[in-house]
């Protein structure tokens, strides 16, 4: 299997890869995300 990473720009959602579909026989797909930052106490 072929491992296929998704990672979308700043200030996207990884929902902009909805629509790719690979042959699931061939390809693993991961689709990454941004974290949101903690607020860090001073």
């Amino acid at each position: 299997m072929i491992p296929v990473y998704f990672m979308p720009g700043m200030a996207a959602s990884d929902l902009i890869f909805e629509n790719i579909k690979l042959p699931p026989d061939q390809f693993e797909m991961y689709f990454m995300h941004w974290l949101i930052p903690e607020k860090k106490n001073p």
